[in-house]
């Protein structure tokens, strides 16, 4: 069970910058993610049970906002030098030079094969094929105090 204290403490962390990680693996179904294959299940489950929530903090997947993409968003609009390196090992052009390491990498690899330049890369990965500038990164989810955990709340 997350406690008010750990949510505020979560939500801060989202609020703050410079949250980067060190990625070792793409997650993949092979390390750790889940396929659900009854989408339909967590929607309707998701739909009755959220009656009991508000919905704290939702992280929009566009403009500056978006921690996960935003030297990607701020080069894709305004491709120069500056905006290709800025942040170092968490730059544009490091993340392009990493792409082959990213679970999305498969996806994208055949839209990009014939890809002139890096603007063009970037803006696979934002729009399309991948839409990843237009697609939600995550939803915080405020517990009643009443619940005692909330796993039990979505089974």
């Amino acid at each position: 069970m997350l406690s008010e204290t750990e949510i505020s403490r979560q939500k801060s962390l989202l609020e703050s910058e410079g949250n980067f990680v060190d990625i070792a693996v793409p997650a993949t179904p092979e390390k750790g993610i889940t396929i659900i294959s009854d989408q339909q299940h967590y929607i309707d489950c998701y739909d009755e049970k959220s009656k009991n929530y508000t919905v704290e903090k939702f992280v929009p997947a566009s403009g500056a906002a978006t921690r996960m993409f935003k030297r990607l968003i701020a080069f894709n609009n305004e491709p120069n030098l500056k905006n290709l390196h800025d942040g170092d090992n968490y730059s544009v052009k490091a993340t392009i030079d990493a792409l082959p390491k990213f679970a999305f990498f498969d996806t994208l690899k055949d839209s990009i094969r014939n890809a002139e330049n890096l603007e063009e890369i970037s803006d696979k990965i934002l729009h399309e094929p991948l839409n990843y500038a237009g697609l939600p990164k995550g939803l915080v989810v405020r517990v009643p105090l009443s619940r005692n955990r909330f796993s039990k709340a979505w089974q």
